[in-house]
């Protein structure tokens, strides 16, 4: 019988709420025990305790670092500091548990993971979440990240066409979509979301938008307030949910200054704030429609959970969004097949508000895009399918370092 073969995972934050923390979970939650043993290696917070839960999962604490940008000496000096007990912290773990493979969830465990990792000769594997902006830091950092990696995992088209264009190996990256538990939306039917509605205070019959994701400034919430001014001249009973809580001191500027607008615009009334929601079934069987308004999107998995619950999807045309809804307005679907999204340009308000009161004018035709979403989602995007991706590219991680 074959051994099994040890994964260290790496995650630099502590917090559920994100797409990446979220898609950490679903991985070791679902991969196979006959080949693999998890370990997870993180700060102690609300994601450890998820963790824990899991079956079969040893978890260890382990202090993280960010990047600093200061060429002050004094803080320099305490920054590498900090760094070097973090990478001795995690070079501890490895040497305990002797894993094949290193497994890095974020940017900043990526560094960790090769300074401990290559140290102590262990292959890392990046999983890469994120499109880097071209400044002169992603000039630097990616192209060293991509050199040290034995293999990279591109959530999207989009971030693999980034990591490409930064002078990363094209053998090295693999495209593997997010995937979404189908499971956990086939018992969420109308009465939970009626559940839903009576606890965030919204009357019945009321249209709901909602939006769910973490409150930072390229989610551009300021235009979902902009387009909820249109909106609610059509429709003055709508409702807009905003799920989702901000992790850093600048989410919660940025969450405090949407406020700020929606005050000054007189639409505080006809917006909800519940924070972070560990319920997303239970939250997304509230909504007549979903939408995202994001200026830039590596992937978008909360777009696949609103198409698993079957709802309507209105995002913008941006990053890996377009590989999820097809851009249908443009390119009617074939035959046999219905549309299950609306794609709209970034930063405007008014194109999105039409869109908005397109679907909240056709409840047929919205319903009928959520049953078709919802198809798509079993078709292409479960997470079982990219579970199976994830455990084939270790695999090839492992190979790739024995030849």
């Amino acid at each position: 019988m074959n051994r099994r073969h040890t994964v260290l995972f790496l995650n630099h934050t502590a917090l559920l709420g994100g797409g990446a923390e979220t898609v950490l979970l679903q991985i070791v939650a679902n991969l196979d025990r006959q080949q693999f043993r998890p370990i997870v290696a993180l700060p102690c917070g609300t994601l450890m305790e998820a963790l824990r839960d899991q079956a079969d999962t040893l978890v260890e604490e382990v202090p993280f670092i960010g990047l600093t940008r200061t060429f002050n000496p004094l803080k320099l000096g305490r920054y590498g500091w900090h760094l070097l007990r973090c990478t001795w912290s995690l070079i501890r773990v490895i040497r305990r548990h002797a894993p094949d493979v290193v497994y890095a969830n974020s940017y900043y465990s990526c560094i960790l993971g090769i300074l401990a990792g290559r140290l102590l000769r262990r292959p890392v594997l990046w999983h890469v979440h994120d499109i880097y902006p071209p400044n002169v830091f992603s000039r630097t950092a990616v192209p060293l990240l991509g050199r040290f990696c034995a293999r990279m995992v591109a959530i999207s088209a989009a971030v693999r066409a980034n990591l490409l264009s930064y002078g990363v190996p094209a053998h090295k990256i693999r495209l593997v979509h997010n995937g979404v538990d189908t499971a956990a939306y086939a018992c969420v039917g109308a009465a939970t979301g009626e559940r839903v509605r009576q606890e965030l205070g919204i009357g019945e019959g009321r249209p709901v938008v909602g939006t769910i994701g973490q409150p930072v400034p390229r989610k551009r919430l300021e235009d979902l307030v902009q387009a909820a001014a249109l909106v609610r001249e059509r429709f003055p009973e709508a409702v807009f949910v905003v799920v989702g809580h901000p992790i850093s001191v600048g989410g919660m500027r940025y969450e405090q200054k949407v406020k700020k607008l929606l005050d000054d615009m007189g639409l505080r009334e006809h917006f909800v704030f519940t924070g972070f929601r560990p319920d997303i079934p239970e939250v997304l069987s509230a909504f007549d429609l979903f939408v995202l308004a994001s200026e830039e999107e590596p992937f978008g998995l909360v777009i696949i959970e609103a198409m698993a619950a079957a709802k309507p999807v209105i995002a913008t045309r941006v990053g890996g969004i377009p590989e999820i809804v097809e851009d249908t307005l443009s390119q009617p679907p074939p035959p046999g097949e219905g549309q299950w999204g609306l794609l709209v340009p970034p930063r405007r308000p008014a194109a999105l508000a039409e869109a908005i009161m397109a679907l909240l004018e056709d409840r047929e035709r919205a319903q009928a895009m959520g049953r078709r979403g919802k198809q798509v989602v079993e078709e292409r995007f479960s997470v079982s399918a990219q579970v199976r991706s994830i455990e084939s590219v270790l695999l090839d991680t492992l190979r790739s370092e024995t030849r």
